[in-house]
């Protein structure tokens, strides 16, 4: 009876209130962790998704990329040279590489979920780096800020720090 007593008394007190209140409070954060990671995801897809459809990024992903292979013409002077600068191929260039600066600060911000970025567009990211880098750096020295395209840059080092493994079927 003395037991049962102690037990009822102990299920009335403070100190369950406290326990009992404690576990809500664990749950809650786990809850909001859990709906935040899911958000971060959706988000992520979803740029994905619109990105798939966007032509204009699709078409500065082909100038990169023709300019890259050109033997009579160079990404560099899209950045430097008045006539280019003002160019529709200099506009598709600075739009590629806006739209991944601006993805790369919201991975930075937790808005994008890096993991399934690098997942899905480790190749074409580090590519289009690549292949822009001399634009970046010659639109750098024009301008006098090393900050340009800054986040893209750090993510790209950061995928090419640790690359893509190859996966086994489960």
């Amino acid at each position: 009876m003395e037991f049962l007593d102690l037990t009822l008394k102990f299920l009335s007190s403070t100190g369950m209130n406290n326990l009992i209140l404690f576990g809500g409070v664990i749950a809650t954060i786990t809850t909001i962790k859990h709906n935040r990671t899911i958000a971060k995801q959706k988000e992520t897809a979803l740029l994905l998704f619109n990105s798939r459809t966007d032509d204009m990024l699709r078409l500065g992903y082909k100038v990169i990329r023709d300019l890259q292979a050109s033997t009579v013409d160079n990404i560099a002077s899209y950045a430097t040279d008045d006539a280019k600068r003002n160019s529709e191929q200099a506009d598709q260039i600075r739009y590629v590489l806006n739209h991944w600066e601006r993805t790369a600060v919201c991975v930075g911000h937790q808005i994008y979920c890096e993991k399934i970025l690098k997942d899905s567009m480790f190749t074409t990211v580090v590519n289009m780096f690549e292949q822009a880098e001399p634009f970046i750096k010659a639109i750098r020295r024009r301008v006098g800020r090393e900050t340009l395209y800054q986040d893209l840059e750090c993510m790209v080092k950061r995928w090419n720090a640790v690359p893509l493994s190859k996966r086994t079927a489960k």
